[in-house]
């Protein structure tokens, strides 16, 4: 009996190490190993994955490349449409001023028309320092348009000490560059109207 339990323990011992036991590494004649099925699958999968995740890569690329051209070319649109209408309101306002200083019969009476159209225009019932100070650069835009609307001769001594008479554009553009240093805003944002909210009333 005991040499019966003997040879079955063995057994069971001899099956646990077939069991147990690695199986060798397969090889090519000439000392080749050769590469399991599951080795390959996971190359192919890392591939894949990477291949994958570049394609998502270039889209989020795509799309933020995309959202750039969009808010610049909006930003450029802003930028045009604003330069558009200050060259309007310059325009606008440039000629129904000529016409002012060409009425005028000297250069103080077409600078107090001038000045005159710019308080209604402006809406400057009251008026304070910085709206005194904005009038009296003005005037040399006004003298220039007289100057303009009425020539005179070479040797007059109302031409300047060049010898040129005023440009109506430098003096503009003088002016538009001293309101822009002192108020830090171009002149003509003063020509744009805002509509008040009207209060809602309930009958």
């Amino acid at each position: 009996a005991k040499t019966k339990s003997a040879k079955s323990g063995a057994a069971k011992f001899a099956r646990r190490s077939i069991i147990q036991e690695p199986k060798p590494e397969s090889r090519k004649p000439g000392g080749t190993r050769i590469k399991s099925r599951h080795s390959g699958a996971r190359t192919a999968m890392t591939t894949l994955s990477a291949y994958l995740a570049s394609l998502e890569t270039a889209a989020a690329a795509a799309e933020q490349a995309e959202a750039d051209f969009r808010r610049e070319t909006e930003a450029r649109a802003a930028a045009l449409a604003y330069a558009r209408a200050h060259a309007y309101r310059r325009s606008n306002l440039v000629a129904t001023l000529a016409t002012l200083a060409e009425g005028a019969e000297t250069p103080e009476l077409a600078v107090a028309a001038v000045q005159a159209h710019l308080r209604a225009r402006l809406g400057w019932d009251d008026m304070s320092d910085a709206r005194d100070a904005v009038l009296t650069r003005f005037a040399p835009v006004a003298l220039a348009l007289f100057s303009a609307a009425h020539p005179v001769a070479d040797e007059d001594p109302a031409k300047t000490p060049e010898g040129a008479a005023p440009d109506p554009a430098g003096a503009l553009a003088a002016f538009e560059d001293w309101y822009a240093e002192t108020r830090e805003s171009p002149f003509w944002y003063l020509f744009e109207h805002y509509i008040p909210e009207t209060p809602r009333v309930d009958y």
